[in-house]
């Protein structure tokens, strides 16, 4: 196999960002890379995240829809959301079919006696019709995530990105990390902290 050339990077000069391509950031080694968004749902569980609420055409427009113009804040699951933005789900994620019966043969009557708490009439999204608004959840420091399979399913050490860090700062965890989520037309601009590492892993979407 052919060499490649090597490059040095002063990240404290650089003033563009630095992507790394797929083939050389091993995402792969990293566990969640490999979970479908059920499997996202399934693994954070009753987890809650607190997601602003902003009209689409705040989210469409050229400038920053920034926190404080949210119209609504939703604490909410990711099976709650994902159920939102799939049609014909309840909102525990499992799908309607025509008759009525969920995927586990019981009637939507029945399970939304047996929970309630998760039906889709309970579902904190359900005032906000996803045609019309897009949710943004950020800042979700994963050190509090406790007894939750995604803080070792994330591996900085094992990406590029972790041969930049102070071994004894970073572990092969996520534990230092914030999770972000949203929708279509949710977004972050380019930008530089001036705090932490700047590294981001994209995991789904675009």
């Amino acid at each position: 196999m052919e060499d490649r050339p090597s490059t040095t990077i002063n990240f404290d000069t650089e003033k563009r960002p630095f992507v790394l391509p797929a083939e050389d950031a091993p995402l792969n080694a990293w566990p969640c890379a490999h979970w479908t968004l059920d499997e996202w749902a399934e693994q954070l569980g009753e987890v809650r995240f607190k997601f602003r609420v902003h009209p689409r055409n705040s989210c469409q427009r050229p400038d920053v829809h920034w926190e404080n113009e949210a119209v609504s804040y939703v604490d909410a699951t990711v099976a709650h959301l994902l159920a939102h933005v799939r049609p014909g789900e309840r909102g525990d994620g499992t799908e309607r079919q025509e008759d009525g019966r969920d995927t586990a043969g019981t009637s939507a009557a029945e399970a939304a006696a047996a929970a309630s708490a998760t039906s889709a009439d309970a579902n904190p999204f359900a005032a906000f019709p996803l045609e019309q608004y897009c949710f943004y959840s950020g800042y979700n420091y994963m050190h509090e995530l406790s007894q939750c399979a995604l803080l070792d399913a994330v591996r900085w050490r094992d990406t590029a990105g972790g041969l930049l860090m102070e071994e004894e700062e970073v572990k092969n965890d996520g534990r230092k990390s914030t999770l972000w989520l949203g929708t279509s037309g949710a977004y972050t601009p380019a930008h530089i902290d001036t705090y932490g590492y700047n590294f981001v892993a994209q995991l789904q979407g675009r």
